[in-house]
């Protein structure tokens, strides 16, 4: 059980940290897409 539980553990982490670079990602392309006057 202790393999599972820390499989599932990094596998929740690692969905956090997707979700969090989704949202950077997201910010970064509203910036840029607030920039683009010529």
């Amino acid at each position: 059980p202790g393999v599972k539980d820390t499989l599932r553990f990094l596998r929740e982490r690692e969905v956090v940290h997707f979700q969090r670079f989704g949202e950077a990602l997201n910010d970064v392309q509203a910036v840029l897409d607030s920039k683009k006057y010529y």
